[in-house]
């Protein structure tokens, strides 16, 4: 749960691996999503998002089925602007076929078809 709270919160800044329980320890998993030598896909991925570069990466990461959040909380300090980050990722979202959102803490959540995000809370009707 602490994992949880910590990527969904809005608790922003510098984060490092030692901030996340890594479960794939616990469930024979390497950190390419393969376990037992079994490549289990699609992952959810995490990414910031700094530069030109990882905004690509994000976009391949979505071209190659994977859930990407991404957090844009560093964006005052780079080359990139959140609506350039937005246009690019709406765009890989569209050709996939995908769903996209932006929580009001940074965090933009996109997905490629078939996947869907749920715009209410668990819970909540």
């Amino acid at each position: 749960m602490r994992m949880l709270r910590h990527v969904f919160n809005g608790n922003h800044g510098v984060r490092t691996p030692a901030e996340y329980f890594d479960l794939g320890a616990v469930t024979d998993e390497d950190d390419t999503g393969t376990t037992n030598g079994t490549t289990r896909s699609p992952l959810v991925r995490l990414a910031e998002v700094e530069t030109q570069r990882d905004l690509l990466a994000v976009k391949d990461a979505l071209y190659d089925g994977h859930v990407v959040i991404v957090y844009t909380d560093r964006l005052g300090r780079s080359e990139l602007t959140e609506q350039l980050v937005i246009d690019e990722l709406l765009s890989a979202v569209r050709e996939t076929d995908g769903d996209i959102v932006k929580k009001v803490n940074g965090q933009i959540i996109a997905t490629p078809g078939p996947f869907a995000v749920g715009r209410d809370k668990i819970g909540e009707a």
